[in-house]
């Protein structure tokens, strides 16, 4: 015998789905981007962070900009700035 016979079983609905994870938008992008108010901005994100922050406002339909941080001698650094419209 290769393995333990299954049991088929018949007639028996299915359970209910326990543990689904956290519920949806609750995630700590649209928390943040909840807090912000109209002219509020977000500073020094990483590039993976706006990538994240720009997704998750895209898909509940919340308008923001997204600049890329110079500082005042010119150079451009890795990180950038969220500003809530």
């Amino acid at each position: 015998m290769i393995g333990d016979p299954l049991i088929i079983e018949r007639g028996i609905p299915v359970s209910k789905i326990l543990g689904r994870g956290r519920p949806r938008g609750s995630g700590g992008n649209l928390r943040a981007l909840a807090k912000l108010k109209p002219g509020d901005s977000l500073w020094d994100v990483p590039k993976k962070k706006k990538d994240s922050f720009r997704t998750a406002a895209f898909r509940h339909k919340i308008k923001i900009k997204v600049r890329r941080i110079a500082l005042p001698d010119g150079t451009i650094t890795d990180n950038y700035a969220i500003f809530k419209v």
